[in-house]
């Protein structure tokens, strides 16, 4: 789990957003296993390409990552 992950769970969408706009101009990323979850097929594929792992092992199943690439 990345920062930017974690801060998905903030109930307060004004600080929410505000930290989410700090943390993407410091480069932070969601994790592979979150964007997996949450469907972003692009951002699974750029993860990809930028060398995440993907036999990396989480809490999020495998079969979530490979349904979301499907």
């Amino acid at each position: 789990m990345t920062a930017l992950d974690f801060v998905e769970r903030c109930d307060d969408e004004v600080k929410k957003e505000e930290v989410k706009t700090a943390l993407r101009e410091h480069r932070a990323k969601h994790s592979l296993f979150y964007a997996a979850e949450k469907g972003m097929v692009e951002l699974v594929a750029d993860l990809i390409k930028e060398g995440a792992n993907v036999n990396e092992k989480d809490c999020v199943s495998l079969n979530r990552v490979l349904s979301a690439s499907a």
